[in-house]
């Protein structure tokens, strides 16, 4: 069974191995499964702009390998996908933390492409994690999947198969992008956005 802290320091290993333009791929594709649960939420809230924050991640995953995209635009972008975020003080709907979830995977998918820095792509794969985790033990406007009061509780959400999914298709995404190292190509990006969109619609396993 993978566990979080141990799975996330590997991750960590591996990123710091990677180009920049890599390290933004593996951010966007941990952003690109989230992204129905963010459609979901604003359709039945009326809140937030699913077409705005999926525009913004196609103009990442289209900027890659070459990163063009000027850091004005850049900028904007991460400005604007912060204002898309849900209100915390306004809950509406039960998959509401789910979509802050998304929000803030791409908004750190923009902060990647800015800084580089593996830590910001870490964020992003964490984001992805911790949505299943929220989904698994949250009791805003249903009953909790597990209780996580419980003494195994986070032993139960973290072998969860949807966790553990997750955990495998980041360690994937990674090891084909070690794979690619300096080859790093368009194709290496297009390869890895069809998966993870493939992968999108059962992200929460309903």
């Amino acid at each position: 069974m993978i566990r979080y802290q141990s799975h996330f320091e590997e991750c960590k290993a591996l990123l710091r191995t990677l180009r920049s333009g890599a390290r933004v791929a593996f951010a966007a594709a941990c952003a690109e499964r989230q992204m129905p649960i963010y459609e979901g939420y604003s359709y039945r809230t009326g809140r937030g702009n699913s077409q705005i924050l999926a525009s913004m991640l196609t103009k990442i995953w289209s900027d890659l390998p070459d990163e063009k995209l000027p850091i004005y635009e850049l900028r904007k972008m991460l400005g604007r996908c912060h204002e898309l975020l849900p209100d915390p003080g306004r809950v509406e709907d039960a998959y509401q933390a789910n979509a802050e979830c998304t929000g803030m995977c791409v908004a750190y998918t923009i902060r990647t492409r800015l800084s580089g820095e593996s830590s910001d792509a870490i964020w992003a794969a964490t984001q992805a994690v911790d949505s299943l985790w929220n989904f698994l033990t949250s009791a805003v406007m249903r009953r909790p999947l597990i209780d996580i009061s419980q003494p195994s509780g986070r032993e139960m959400v973290n072998a969860h198969p949807t966790v553990q999914a997750e955990y495998q298709r980041q360690q994937e995404d990674l090891k084909e992008l070690t794979a690619a190292a300096e080859g790093f190509s368009k194709e290496h990006v297009q390869d890895l956005r069809f998966r993870a969109r493939a992968a999108a619609n059962g992200f929460l396993g309903n």
